[in-house]
């Protein structure tokens, strides 16, 4: 029985490129030197920027920059965050209509979205980049945003478990531009390897 081509690109492509994808798509270690600029770059560039005395501003109070934070979670851990804002007064409580809050940033993804100082989230386990920017009632980011670094890990019969970082869930969230690249690539790979494999197998 002959093996049409077509089957036969498939397997060969899946055995040697399909192991690829998981390195292609792996979210990359936040640089602990650039938290701020990287932060500032997720944000739109085309952002209110208010400047002098009276422009709001946050600041990331707790946790500190590379604390780490254990948990005995499945998937994620608790996390208490406080910032502090000036000339940005915060409801301080869930409201129904457009009313000040702040954004929580994992990465370049949007987790939360808050109107207190303090907020409670959970956190997949992982090394991220925090970033805290003020959003105002039509959900734009406003100003300078507040950057840390933070990792959170499992603890599991007394060992520390460090997992790859998890992509954000919420329905905020924006996926990682590096994992979608490196989706992409590898769907490159395989169609550009059963093209070339393919040729191969029909000239013999």
């Amino acid at each position: 029985m002959k093996i049409p081509v077509i089957v036969v690109r498939c397997l060969l492509c899946a055995v040697i490129l399909l192991p690829l994808v998981p390195i292609l798509a792996q979210t990359p270690t936040p640089n602990p030197d650039t938290l701020l600029e990287d932060c500032t770059r997720s944000l739109p560039p085309d952002r209110p920027m208010p400047t002098g005395a009276d422009a709001p501003r946050i600041k990331i109070v707790a946790p500190t920059t590379q604390t780490v934070i254990t948990s005995d979670q499945p998937t994620l851990g608790d996390v208490n965050f406080t910032v502090e804002t000036v000339n940005w007064e915060l409801p301080g409580y869930y409201t129904e209509e457009a009313a000040r809050h702040w954004h929580l940033w994992l990465n370049d993804g949007v987790w939360g979205m808050f109107y207190g100082n303090t907020a409670l989230s959970g956190i997949p386990y992982g090394t991220w980049r925090i970033c805290a920017s003020l959003g105002d009632t039509q959900h734009l980011d406003i100003g300078m945003p507040d950057a840390i670094l933070l990792t959170v890990q499992r603890v599991d019969d007394q060992t520390v478990i460090t997992t790859q970082p998890a992509a954000p869930s919420s329905a905020l969230t924006t996926t990682d531009p590096t994992l979608l690249w490196g989706i992409v690539a590898a769907g490159l790979f395989i169609a550009v390897g059963g093209y070339v494999i393919g040729r191969r197998v029909r000239t013999r």
